[in-house]
């Protein structure tokens, strides 16, 4: 892991979210092939990281249809499949809040530009302030084709900012294709 903004600072933890994994598993009525590949991240080999488990309510509803030149409402409305994320974000913050409050950390570095974050890094300024929060947004490198817009209301919350992932950090960033596991190994799906 790359610790060169902190060349002092030492990796204890990581925290992954395996929504993604129980949406396919929801979508597709059965074990989908990423949650292996999450899961097999638990052997001894990555011992520093942690899975935070998070959901989707995945279920029919109607919402309006969309009519060029029609406003929205009740009266055209169309089936679609309602697809919510649930817990995800509170259990990561509760995580790194009890963390920080504990003393198990001297720095905590959240990856998110999601408003939903805020509390927390709020909540750490007020209860743990000898803590260093670190925010790296992923966003693309400045001069990309695609353009999101850094969350202001994080980046007045953190000691420090790192405002994009480059590519190539990203990619060095994933664990390998074949996780070993105790069977065969877990492979990383094809639409990763």
């Amino acid at each position: 892991s790359d610790l060169s903004f902190c060349p002092s600072a030492a990796l204890q933890k990581r925290l992954y979210s395996s929504l993604y994994a129980h949406f396919y598993a929801l979508q597709l009525n059965k074990n989908p092939a990423s949650s292996g590949h999450i899961y097999s991240w638990k052997s001894p080999k990555y011992d520093c990281i942690e899975i935070i488990n998070g959901f989707h309510i995945f279920e029919p509803t109607k919402l309006p249809t969309l009519v060029h030149g029609v406003a929205a409402g009740k009266a055209n409305l169309s089936p679609v499949w309602m697809i919510e994320e649930k817990q995800t974000d509170e259990n990561l913050a509760l995580q790194v809040y009890r963390d920080a409050t504990k003393g198990h950390c001297d720095q905590v570095v959240i990856c998110s530009n999601d408003s939903d974050v805020e509390p927390v890094l709020k909540l750490l300024a007020q209860d743990a302030p000898e803590v260093t929060v670190g925010l790296v947004l992923p966003l693309r490198e400045p001069g990309t084709d695609v353009r999101r817009f850094s969350n202001k209301r994080l980046i007045g919350k953190a000691h420090w900012v790192r405002h994009y992932i480059r590519d190539e950090e990203l990619a060095n960033s994933q664990l390998p294709q074949n996780v070993p596991t105790k069977k065969k190994p877990a492979s990383k799906p094809a639409h990763w």
